[in-house]
């Protein structure tokens, strides 16, 4: 799957080296709701708007993140974002108030997800048009391994301190910031009005004209707002059920070994074979996973749903960074990503207190069956926008 090792540059690599640590130190947005509801004591609605907050900064940073790194470059965003985040994740358990707290989190949200699109950017920019979709494919497993490890680790440590969740979180974003800083190279292209025309506003405006992009976006959110349940509200609802948090981290880390040892021989198969169909059948199955939490008591039921929306989740989610690759000007490259970025933050904005309102006050099941019904709407959009249905760029090797 992944080829010849000099079939990638050494940023693309250093690219992989600086997620897989920050990804194994992503130990507090998956127990956040713990943090807040156990360790501050606030209420579900309350935890959940906080939540929220933390998705509103991610949703401006997509398109922000994504325009800078067009205009001013990518290792600066890049750098920037990691620090900054570093330093306000630190922060936040010295919050002393509800609305220190809330700024807290909103702020890391925005400086700390502005990165995503950047690194899109730069894996377009390096990787040859035909290695593109193995590329994203190889970032996303990379991503789950540390997916695997992390929350798993995570549950373990907030039976002990949470503190120390947010100290190592912290360090790993500072570490993956220290390895672009001494390791990757600026690859912006130089900008010509052939190559994406202007940058700032303009470009912005310039992709949001793209209704293809702005469709696949639409698409995203849907998914994402069922999706990041899992990691919101999943956690509440499993303790209403008198589970621990190291049953909630045991769980939610299968996602990410199902990943690690599915996902490279699925993206493989996928690139002759994805299609509109396929993509709308992924979508089902990440719709049909987190309804089936509505059946669940236990923790080897919880698993059940997790194993069927992973299973759509390696099959659709890696596809969709090398479409939007695909759709974008060389001068855009950023910008897109950005917007399609976007969309995952809306939806962890909205996901966390719709669901957190929909969970206190309709109770588990009525959030369970209204994501199901979501990811069947995304997968209907995924048949209208044909989306998969372009030609594969060919190997070439």
């Amino acid at each position: 799957m992944a080829g010849r090792l000099s079939d990638y540059p050494r940023t693309f690599w250093l690219l992989l080296a600086g997620t897989l640590v920050n990804r194994i130190g992503l130990l507090v947005l998956p127990f956040l709701s713990l943090f807040l509801t156990g360790e501050r004591g606030m209420s579900v609605q309350e935890a959940t708007l906080v939540i929220g907050l933390h998705g509103a900064g991610a949703f401006a940073a997509g398109a922000i993140g994504g325009t800078l790194s067009d205009l001013v470059g990518r290792k600066a965003v890049l750098v920037g974002s990691l620090g900054g985040g570093a330093v306000l994740m630190a922060a936040i358990p010295y919050a002393g108030s509800f609305p220190a707290l809330a700024v807290l989190v909103a702020a890391y949200g925005f400086v700390g997800e502005m990165y995503r699109p950047a690194v899109s950017a730069v894996v377009a920019d390096t990787v040859a048009p035909e290695r593109q979709r193995r590329a994203f494919a190889l970032l996303y497993w990379v991503i789950n391994v540390g997916a695997a490890v992390g929350p798993a680790l995570g549950g373990a440590l907030a039976e002990r301190s949470f503190g120390l969740l947010f100290a190592l979180d912290a360090a790993s974003m500072a570490v993956y910031a220290l390895v672009v800083a001494f390791g990757v190279a600026e690859s912006r292209p130089v900008r010509t009005e052939a190559s994406g025309g202007p940058a700032g506003p303009g470009a912005l405006a310039t992709a949001l004209r793209d209704r293809r992009l702005v469709g696949l976006t639409l698409v995203v959110f849907a998914v994402a707002v069922a999706f990041v349940q899992s990691y919101t509200t999943l956690p509440l609802a499993m303790r209403a059920d008198g589970l621990s948090p190291s049953a909630f981290g045991a769980v939610i880390g299968l996602n990410g070994a199902i990943v690690v040892v599915l996902s490279l021989p699925v993206a493989r198969w996928m690139e002759t074979r994805h299609s509109t169909a396929s993509l709308a059948a992924a979508v089902v199955l990440i719709a049909l996973g987190v309804g089936a939490y509505a059946a669940a008591d236990t923790t080897w039921e919880y698993a059940g749903g997790i194993v069927l929306w992973s299973l759509g989740e390696i099959a659709f989610l890696p596809v969709l960074p090398a479409l939007v690759a695909g759709l974008a000007p060389d001068g855009l490259r950023g910008t897109y990503q950005g917007v399609y970025q976007s969309g995952w933050g809306l939806a962890h904005m909205v996901g966390p207190i719709a669901g957190g309102q929909v969970l206190a006050r309709f109770g588990a099941d009525a959030l369970w069956m209204g994501c199901l019904a979501l990811g069947l709407l995304a997968a209907a959009g995924v048949a209208v926008l044909r989306l998969g249905d372009e030609p594969p760029v060919p190997d070439g090797r």
